[in-house]
């Protein structure tokens, strides 16, 4: 699709640029069909949330570092090893729901919500904002334990409280305040 876009681009060189920097991950998957060793798709899938989380952790922490200001964090949005905001994000909520998508939830799956929900605020995307309070409300109706939908409710609740303070600290409201234009 990236090659696609090409033809209607406003910029038809980033456009072309796309669609190879995407390139190594169909080559990926068809070289990792070709080894015969089997994929235990699960597994895998299981460690999505792990890798998101130490993704987000370890991006924070170079964020601090001057020479890595382009490349980890862009335009004051965190866009982790993606370089790309958006797709740091969307990465994130795909974690975030593989995490809290379970039929039991333990301490530590709350901590890496927490982790990856900080991402995705920090990376500033609005659209994957919308995406994640759609995500929240369906969790909330699906969920059965009263004890989850409580904590739940509880944890938006202190994210809207711990963003409020954030920015009232910090003054920096670059990246969260992008959230909030989004209807306007």
């Amino acid at each position: 699709m990236y090659l696609l876009s090409y033809f209607w681009a406003v910029d038809r060189g980033m456009a072309l640029f796309g669609f190879v920097k995407f390139l190594p991950l169909p080559l990926f998957v068809i070289a990792a069909d070709q080894t015969g060793v089997p994929v235990y798709d699960r597994e895998l899938l299981s460690l999505l949330p792990y890798s998101g989380a130490v993704m987000t952790v370890v991006s924070i922490l170079l964020s601090c570092l001057d020479i890595l200001k382009g490349h980890i964090v862009v335009r004051e949005r965190l866009g982790g090893f993606f370089e790309y905001p958006n797709t740091f994000a969307m990465f994130l909520l795909i974690c975030l729901m593989l995490t809290v998508f379970r039929d039991k939830i333990g301490v530590k799956e709350g901590i890496i919500a927490v982790v990856l929900v900080t991402g995705i605020v920090m990376s500033g995307s609005r659209s994957v904002v919308i995406l994640l309070v759609l995500a929240a409300f369906i969790f909330i109706l699906r969920v059965k334990s009263k004890k989850l939908k409580i904590t739940a409710l509880a944890a938006i609740g202190l994210a809207v409280a711990g963003i409020s303070v954030y920015v009232a600290v910090s003054g920096k409201y670059d990246s969260i305040g992008r959230i909030f234009t989004t209807f306007t």
